[in-house]
């Protein structure tokens, strides 16, 4: 049986692959740090390396140490890069600059460097982000990208910085950009954020959002999409994905109050005050390092923003079917699991 190396395996999306490979069978490589944390691995995974079976094996390492990773691609079948810097997605302080451009940029070079030299494909998680605030109403893999924030840039600065290595060293590198996932076992985020407002009754309405098209993907479809992509994906290209439902922000957010229990979920708010308030946030985290603004103008002219992705290019290269498409159903499955977590009281 073949064996593969996973970055992430730890987080949301990997832990979800590992668990999904580990079910198809596959030997699997984790590469962590010495810091991990293991338990957020799936049990059947997790007893695995208790009982050290053969089928699962750690390897420590540091995308950001480009030594650390010798030998990590060796013997493995294909490599899936899903690790990455997201804490304080829109923070556009220094210090986010160095951190995202640490993991996101120089890793995913120093780890495709690995892959290239031992001839194995990498299939790599990139993210709609990469793709930046379009001005296009209906987005496909030939919409020019035009990132502003900083986890943006250097999400699109590692999709570049793969091609360039497929054209110059050879890589065998397939990437996937998702849009907002959902599903069991993620963390905070912004999908935490909209249940805390909306249980609140203080999500801003602001009208023209509410219309807005919001492309969501649930973790399973990910995790199925990684897996097509390692098996059918072309060399150097890039693969929209995401329910191939259209969901207005308006009907996520009903959702969002129907689990939650409340009718009144928000308040109507006019753009403008949002904006000066976006405006000062920005400004205290450019002299606070330690502040992750609640949002910025950046973050509020996507909120604004409709966005109809097509996901063709996946369904016909890749045989990419998503199967879950209820907004219902997608939110609720995250809400277990933050109220499983302890994030989200029930």
């Amino acid at each position: 049986m073949q064996r593969y190396l996973i970055t992430g395996a730890t987080g949301f999306v990997g832990a979800h692959l590992a668990g999904h490979l580990w079910e198809l069978g596959a030997h699997l490589r984790l590469l962590v740090r010495r810091s991990s944390d293991l338990t957020r691995l799936p049990a059947a995974i997790g007893q695995a390396l208790a009982v050290k079976d053969p089928r699962v094996e750690l390897f420590i390492g540091d995308l950001a140490n480009a030594a650390s990773l010798g030998g990590a691609c060796e013997g493995v079948a294909g490599v899936y890069h899903l690790a990455c810097a997201v804490k304080g997605t829109f923070d556009e302080s220094e210090r986010s600059r160095a951190v995202f451009h640490e993991v996101n940029v120089a890793g995913t070079e120093n780890l495709a460097r690995e892959a290239a030299r031992a001839g194995v494909r990498m299939v790599h998680l990139s993210s709609t982000a990469a793709m930046g605030s379009v001005e296009e109403s209906v987005v496909d893999e030939q919409t020019p990208c035009r990132p502003r924030a900083l986890y943006q840039s250097s999400k699109r600065q590692a999709e570049l910085s793969l091609l360039e290595l497929h054209g110059s060293e050879g890589l065998d590198v397939v990437i996937l950009r998702p849009c907002l996932i959902l599903g069991p076992g993620k963390a905070g985020g912004e999908v935490l954020e909209l249940f805390n407002l909306v249980r609140k009754g203080h999500f801003p309405k602001v009208a023209a959002a509410l219309r807005c098209t919001k492309p969501l993907v649930d973790v399973r479809d990910v995790a199925q999409g990684c897996v097509r992509a390692m098996e059918r994906g072309v060399a150097g290209e890039i693969y929209l994905i995401h329910s191939g439902a259209r969901h207005t922000l308006g009907e996520i957010v009903a959702a969002a109050g129907a689990l939650v229990g409340v009718r009144r979920t928000g308040v109507p708010v006019p753009m403008w005050p949002m904006r000066l308030a976006g405006l000062g946030f920005e400004k205290i985290a450019a002299a606070v390092p330690s502040f992750n603004p609640p949002w910025t103008r950046n973050r509020l002219d996507l909120f604004v923003t409709d966005r109809q992705i097509s996901i063709e290019k996946a369904r016909v290269q890749l045989g990419y079917a998503p199967a879950y498409q209820n907004v219902y159903d997608m939110l609720g499955m995250t809400y277990i699991g933050y109220v499983k977590d302890g994030q989200l009281r029930p």
